[in-house]
C-alpha cells in the first residue's frame, strides 16, 4: 500500500515565511476604498453623538457632533471623520476637496510605481553594418528612455570567433555612446560565442 505523501508548509521545514508584496493596483484600490467610505459633514451626525475634534492640528477635545459641524461651518471648511473606530470617533476640520486631491495624487504615485521594468535584448555582431548599428542603438535608447533595462548581446559566428576582441570593442563603443541614458548594471561577460552586458536606465534621464 502506498504511503500518503506528507505535505508541510515551509515554516515546518525551517524556511522563513514568504513575504507577500501587494500589487500596486491593490494598493490603489485600498486607497480609493478608504476615501470612498469616509464620512463627512452631516453624514457623521447619523453615526455618533460626540467626536474628538481636531482643527489646524490642534486638539479641541470631545465635543457634541452638532458643535463640531458648527465650528467647521464657521471656518467655511468640512468636518471629516479620520478615525471612525476610535471612541469617540476622531474628526478633523479641513478642506475636503484638497484632501481628495492629495488622495488622487497618492493614487497617481502608486500607478507610477506600478511601472514594471523589463529587460529588452539588443543583438549585434562584429560584422554589423553602420546602418544596422545605428538602428540597434536607436532601439536601445528607446528602451532606456522608457525605463527598461537593455541586454546587449554580441554573437560571434565562424571566423569571428578568432577575433573576440573586435566584438568586445564594439560592445564597449555601444555602451559609451548611450551612457547618457544607460549605465552598466552587469559588466560584459563571455559565454562561449556570446558576449553580453546589461545596461540600466539612468533615472534622471528617463522620459515619462
Amino acid at each position: 500500500m502506498r504511503r500518503a505523501r506528507h505535505t508541510c508548509p515551509a515554516e515546518c521545514l525551517g524556511a522563513a515565511p514568504r513575504r507577500v508584496i501587494p500589487h500596486p493596483e491593490t494598493v490603489i484600490a485600498r486607497i480609493q476604498y478608504q476615501v470612498d467610505k469616509i464620512r463627512i459633514n452631516e453624514q457623521i451626525k447619523y453615526h455618533t453623538k460626540e467626536v474628538r475634534l481636531i482643527a489646524e492640528d490642534k486638539q479641541l477635545g470631545v465635543v457634541p457632533v452638532e458643535r463640531a459641524l458648527e465650528e467647521a461651518a464657521r471656518r467655511e471648511l468640512d468636518l471629516v471623520e479620520v478615525a471612525p473606530n476610535a471612541q469617540p470617533p476622531v474628526c478633523k476640520i479641513m478642506n475636503y476637496g484638497k484632501f481628495r486631491f492629495e488622495q488622487t495624487r497618492r493614487e497617481r504615485d502608486a500607478r507610477h510605481h506600478s511601472h514594471q521594468v523589463k529587460t529588452k535584448e539588443v543583438k549585434i555582431g562584429p560584422s554589423i553594418s553602420e546602418h544596422d548599428y545605428a538602428t540597434k542603438q536607436e532601439h536601445a535608447l528607446g528602451f532606456l528612455k522608457e525605463g527598461h533595462r537593455v541586454k546587449l548581446t554580441c554573437f560571434f559566428r565562424g571566423r569571428e570567433n578568432a577575433h573576440h576582441e573586435l566584438g568586445v570593442a564594439l560592445v564597449n563603443r555601444f555602451i559609451g555612446e548611450v551612457k547618457e541614458f544607460g549605465a552598466v548594471e552587469t559588466p560584459g561577460k563571455q559565454f562561449g560565442n556570446i558576449f553580453t552586458a546589461v545596461l540600466g536606465p539612468v533615472k534622471a534621464k528617463v522620459i515619462k
